[in-house]
């Protein structure tokens, strides 16, 4: 069962990265992910499904989960309330070694489960359920077969809504990060363009030499700098040296 460290890494990546929750089980399998009224007020909330690959699984059919705290650490003694079909609700608990999912249960042929967040006992958080869980799906790769299909699924507590930035929004933030200042007054910029240099490749930049400051920066066909107390004398230099 050494997939549980990759597979919550993966998770709590996408969310602190603002993305929606993982979830390779929905569009395939069916899986949905019922979210609370209020995600604004403290929750479980879902952070990834997965469908067990055939290594993974090796031919079990069962539901695999994990309850997180807000650092991403496993909840011991935490519970789970689930369903199968017309039974009664069941609690089960996160009791599991550090390298198993915290808990699991089986589903047979008929079983279509849910499974939710039951915790603190005396008073539980809103949860998030992820509901329609069953192994009735065809064959695949050798592990995963009819009826014997499984999923992971891991909740984390939230005590605040997630945020879920748009892909123009993520395309600004990361890009600004990699934006070089262009002041095009700078003398450096302005005596690179007259001698034919082509585009920058850095910002300007300072180094000490020998007691003595110098302004730098490098372009596509040289690189030019300047003494810090002589501003007027700047220099070209074509290529590295041997």
């Amino acid at each position: 069962m050494g997939f549980v460290d990759e597979w919550n890494g993966k998770f709590l990546q996408t969310i602190a990265e603002g993305k929606p929750p993982f979830d390779d089980a929905g569009e395939k399998y069916g899986v949905r992910v019922e979210t609370v009224a209020d995600p604004a007020m403290p929750h479980w909330r879902v952070i990834g499904v997965h469908h067990l690959t055939g290594a993974e699984n090796v031919g079990r059919h069962h539901v695999f989960v994990d309850v997180l705290d807000e650092a991403g650490q496993r909840i011991n003694g935490s519970q789970l309330l689930g369903t199968k079909g017309n039974l009664p609700p069941f609690l089960v608990r996160i009791d599991k070694p550090a390298n198993e999912p915290g808990t699991n249960f089986p589903m047979f042929k008929n079983d279509v489960a849910t499974v939710a967040v039951h915790w603190p006992a005396e008073a539980p958080l809103p949860s998030d359920k992820v509901v329609n869980l069953h192994t009735g799906h065809p064959d695949e790769e050798p592990g995963t077969t009819l009826f014997h299909h499984s999923f992971y699924m891991v909740f984390q507590k939230a005590t605040a809504p997630p945020i879920v930035r748009s892909l123009e929004e993520v395309l600004w933030e990361e890009g600004e990060q990699l934006v070089m200042p262009l002041d095009p007054e700078a003398e450096l910029f302005k005596f690179a363009r007259q001698q034919d240099l082509g585009e920058r490749l850095t910002r300007e930049y300072v180094i000490e030499h020998e007691g003595k400051s110098y302004v730098a920066q490098i372009y596509e066909r040289g690189l030019v700098y300047v003494p810090t107390d002589h501003s007027d004398v700047i220099k070209v230099l074509e290529e590295p040296p041997a």
